[in-house]
């Protein structure tokens, strides 16, 4: 080995890249490193065509730190090369330190004096000699403001080609800079004008982001081309933007040396979607576009084929979901998953594989073992790497000794600072799990004679067997356990899991890969050390406390901090009290009970909480919640209410009957509002709101009020939705149960459901207690607010210009969503209409379509749209209206991951106060009637309505062909009586039957009927 070589091995990283780019960069090393941007100073230093002695970063950060450029950013915020420039230029700025002690370098004259400048001006320097070079004003400043973009655009471009093609200068991205480096007055900048002019055409109003400035980029040049034959250097720059917009990478080739590593650089984060493998093949889950409250849907997209008709492709994937919906339950019989027959059958397969002397059948047995643990197909168990790094993927330690990862956790999940840190329990990132010693001994095994580090299990194999890992092991199966496949041993460690826990979000979570599509029960609750073991039959190596938060949520407030600040809270309610202001008391008495409301049912944030009075049912002690309602996509559900709670609630609503009264000379219109709310009636007014100087009325989401805000700490508005999933999980209520009180419902595995034999209201019942500790720890104040008597005798109204809102809570989320929805289609029909007038879709290639269809699902190649499946849809349907030949060559279609959707509506909590005086008369109908007082219809029709009160049926058909006489007989078995039921019924006692539904019917019901 030389001895440059010994010196780089024991170099440090910092060292490593101030040897690379030169002393002169050893301050901007290290604050890079301290600010984790050390590859983006590398990829502007490469992209600038710096060296050791030309120190122009800040040449690029003022370029992106004009006005202009700033409102740029915002515009292509979510593309991954910009986000990452962006992040660099703005900390490079903000740090008045660096930034000064690393000025951009001033032009040095005339434009041709700025060209001789620098050297290698064609080859490396192309943008610095731009970014050096004022932009030159013009009158209009929509035009300056595009002439910005465009030259921003170059150097996003080339961040691009480093990155992913190792490409350090590209031919065109110079050619176009070389031509945009213009003085103030030149000529050339009619043709520069015109082309973004011709650009901003093509994009019309849809809203700007890279790529759709690229695709208007690249139809103007051609357009604009078309009347420049005559000039070649007006030729050769349109050219060049037509190739850069296409994605196309020319590079220097005797430039290829400088980059140093293949791969240096870490790519665009990985589209957000998760491959999952099935017998029935390679499906994929685009994630929804997260908040902090998983306010998006999954969306699976789904293999099909394009020449079937499109009710053969919806059948198709109508059976993918009812197969994703049977994994929910873990079912241990379940078809894709290893039968309990073969699991022992299994284990001792894999218990002699890794004691055999043969390499190939250990490794074989070590990548089984990974799978039916981690939840792995064989595929993915081999890309594991033998590395001490953490990583979001598990690995193995050197030692061979232990398996870390860190630990999962939903994208966007919230993560504490310096601030909270102190505010929560204590938590650990890292998952250390010691490898068992007969697993640690296979692997010595056959790492003996490695060579080379950190080597992923994949290229073990390879140095032993030619053949990939599935079909070895495919080969296995058939002689020992012939139903098993790769595939299905995933599925082993999630139902082992749930089996050894009854946590079928720890299940999910200890089986995800990186990037796995979450639900969002798996972003409220959270596990420490002892459950990870017992989830995983397998000890932890850590040295933490076994109370220590290892996976779930980070959001573990603790209850301490909750108790100290309600009190405090109280305290400034009563001090408001006291002073007389009745104006912030109001506001901070509605916070109190939403605040305590949102602790009582975790109920998600919202603008407008709890909207009505008609939603609470106080003699069932329950509330209708409805915070994530969208045109069917989620359903309202019951939650229970604590007995305490509602005695605050029942104070604020007195306290709300003595405000309208109070207001009623001041804002007679208000207290007519706050009339009809407290009847129940819908209204132009949520039921807790917030006031102004003028006695308007605001919603709960806005600030900047009388009183202020309430709860004055730094945890997010979300802290009790986390609070009310960990505290009851911990005082032993169920998960399924806990899933339905919270709205987390997945398709076909909600708790409350037609597929669920659960009742609310048992559970309601049972888990009283619970709910009562769960609100009663927290010492809300209840008796304080029960008398009181506003007073705005001496309060005058000021005049603002703020005008009322006219819809709110679910009708507001509702219109926004559709607003939403047309801007959505507004936009797809942009971008599709960009790419084809390109290509029309007729004559486009499998890549480029499958490109579009890319665009269609991610935001700038990355991101996921967040309404990916209906943007598709559009792209499908002009496919459709394009010929057969575009239509074929679509191959995905998109299922949406939505919830089980729930029959009840807002009107169950009153409708329950009925239901009461149904069932009486129900009681009275059956002593009253007899048949013989009925006609036979009317006795069938009397029958069918005391059976659907009796037995509480919603299913309509079933009724009416019970009011009918069809479908159904009475059966008798000694003093018990049966209606059996099925739609296709012959009453015909000699035939078979099959499939019926039979309930038991009362004996007075019977009579009638018969």
């Amino acid at each position: 080995m030389s001895q440059e070589a010994k010196d780089k091995c024991h170099r440090t990283p910092k060292e490593e890249l101030t040897f690379r780019l030169g002393k002169r960069f050893s301050s901007l090393v290290e604050w890079a490193f301290d600010n984790g941007l050390q590859e983006e100073l590398e990829i502007i230093y490469l992209l600038l065509g710096l060296n050791p002695n030309i120190v122009g970063i800040a040449n690029l950060a003022e370029e992106f730190d004009h006005p202009e450029s700033r409102e740029i950013l915002k515009d292509w915020s979510g593309h991954s090369y910009t986000d990452r420039l962006r992040r660099f230029t703005t900390t490079f700025i903000r740090n008045t330190q660096i930034s000064s002690r690393h000025a951009a370098i001033s032009p040095s004259g005339t434009i041709e004096q700025v060209r001789r400048q620098f050297p290698e001006f064609e080859k490396r320097t192309f943008l610095l000699t731009l970014y050096t070079t004022v932009l030159s004003p013009s009158k209009d400043a929509s035009i300056y403001s595009e002439r910005r973009r465009l030259r921003m655009w170059l150097a996003v471009q080339a961040a691009e080609r480093i990155v992913e093609s190792n490409n350090v200068a590209d031919k065109e991205i110079s050619q176009a800079a070389r031509f945009l480096a213009l003085g103030h007055g030149n000529s050339r900048w009619r043709l520069v004008d015109q082309l973004l002019t011709a650009a901003k055409r093509f994009r019309a109003d849809a809203p700007e982001n890279f790529d759709r400035f690229s695709d208007s980029l690249r139809l103007a040049s051609r357009q604009v081309g078309a009347d420049t034959s005559g000039d070649r250097a007006a030729s050769r720059f349109l050219n060049a933007i037509n190739s850069i917009a296409a994605g196309e990478s020319t590079p220097y080739p005797e430039l290829k040396t400088l980059i140093y590593d293949e791969r240096r650089f870490a790519s665009a984060p990985p589209i957000s979607t998760i491959q999952y493998e099935s017998d029935s093949g390679a499906c994929e889950l685009v994630l929804g576009h997260d908040t902090e409250d998983e306010q998006s849907e999954f969306t699976w997209v789904v293999p099909t084929d394009p020449t079937d008709s499109p009710e053969q492709q919806q059948r198709s994937s109508n059976s993918f979901f009812i197969q994703r919906a049977e994994e929910s339950h873990y079912l241990p019989w379940s078809y894709d998953g290893v039968l309990p027959p073969e699991l022992p059958v299994l284990d001792r397969w894999i218990d002699r594989s890794l004691r055999s002397t043969e390499r190939t059948m250990a490794l074989g047995g070590v990548l089984v073992w990974l799978s039916c643990r981690f939840g792995r197909s064989l595929y993915f168990a081999q890309l594991i790497k033998i590395s001490d790094q953490l990583g979001d993927e598990w690995s193995i330690t050197t030692d061979l000794c232990h398996l870390q990862r860190q630990s999962p956790q939903r994208r966007n999940s919230w993560q504490p600072n310096n601030e909270t840190t102190s505010l929560v329990e204590p938590f650990s990132r890292e998952i250390q799990l010691e490898l068992p010693k007969q697993l640690t001994a296979a692997l010595e095994y056959v790492t003996s004679n490695l060579i080379g580090d950190e080597p992923q299990l994949g290229q073990l194999w390879q140095s032993f067997c030619s053949d990939p890992v599935e079909r070895w092991f495919n080969d296995v199966c058939r002689e020992h356990f012939p139903r098993i496949s790769s595939s299905k041993l995933a599925q082993v460690s999630g139902l082992r899991a749930y089996q050894q826990t009854g946590d079928h979000n720890l299940g999910r979570l200890v089986s995800s890969a990186p990037n796995s599509g979450l639900p969002g029960a798996c972003g409220y609750a959270s596990w420490d050390i002892k459950a990870i073991e017992k989830g995983l039959s397998l000890t932890t190596s850590s040295s933490a406390n076994d109370n220590v938060n290892i996976l779930g949520s980070l959001l573990v407030p603790l209850e301490s901090v909750i108790q100290l600040e309600i009190r405090h809270a109280t305290q400034r309610i009563k001090n408001t009290l006291i002073e007389g202001d009745w104006l912030s008391f109001h506001n901070q008495f509605a916070q109190y009970c939403v605040i305590a409301l949102y602790a009582a049912t975790g109920c998600r944030h919202l603008r407008d909480p709890f909207e009505s009075l008609a939603h609470f049912n106080w003699q069932y002690r329950l509330v209708y919640i409805n915070d994530k309602t969208d045109d069917g996509l989620h359903s309202g559900r019951l939650v229970p209410l604590p007995e305490s709670v509602c005695a605050l609630l029942r104070s604020y609503v007195k306290y709300l009957a003595k405000l309208a009264d109070a207001i009623s000379t001041l804002r007679p219109e208000l207290a007519s509002k706050l009339a009809m709310l407290l009847e129940g009636r819908s209204t132009p007014l949520p039921m807790f709101f917030k006031l102004d100087s003028a006695l308007k009325w605001h919603s709960m989401g806005d600030h900047d009020l009388p009183g202020g805000e309430l709860l004055q700490w730094s945890l997010p508005a979300n802290v009790f939705r986390h609070r009310y999933a960990q505290r009851l999980a911990r005082s032993g209520v169920s998960i399924e149960v806990i899933d339905g009180w919270m709205g987390h419902a997945e398709r076909g595995a909600a708790t409350y459901s037609d597929y669920s034999p659960r009742s609310r209201l048992s559970d309601f019942k049972q888990y009283k207690k619970e709910l009562e500790e769960l609100f009663g720890s927290l010492l809300f104040e209840l008796e304080a607010f029960d008398e009181l008597e506003p007073n705005f005798s001496e309060f005058f109204l000021d005049a603002t210009g703020y005008r009322e809102p006219i819809r709110f809570g679910f009708a507001e989320r509702r219109w926004n969503r559709s607003q939403d929805l047309k801007r959505v289609i507004r936009e797809a029909k942009t971008d599709i209409a960009l790419a084809t007038q390109i290509t029309p879709l007729a004559s486009m290639s499998a890549q480029e379509l499958d490109k579009l269809v890319q665009r269609m699902l991610y935001r700038d190649g990355s991101l996921p749209h967040p309404y990916s499946a209906i943007r598709l849809q559009l792209l499908i349907k002009e496919a459709d209206l394009a010929g057969a030949a575009a239509k074929s060559a679509i191959k995905r279609r998109v299922v949406n991951v939505r919830p089980e959707r729930s029959l009840l509506t807002d009107e169950v909590p009153t409708q329950l106060g009925r239901l009461e005086l149904v069932e009486k008369w129900s009681k009275k109908a059956k002593r009253q009637y007899i048949k013989a007082q009925l006609s036979k219809a009317k006795a069938l029709q009397m029958g069918a309505v005391l059976f659907c009160i009796e037995k509480r049926i919603s299913y309509l058909r079933m009724i009416r062909d019970i009011a009918c006489g069809h479908h159904f007989h009475v059966i008798q078995h000694k003093k018990t009586y049966f209606l059996e039921y099925s739609e296709t019924l012959i009453v015909d006692l000699h035939l078979k039957l099959t499939r019926h539904l039979h309930l038991k019917l009362t004996h007075p019901i019977c009579l009638i009927m018969a």
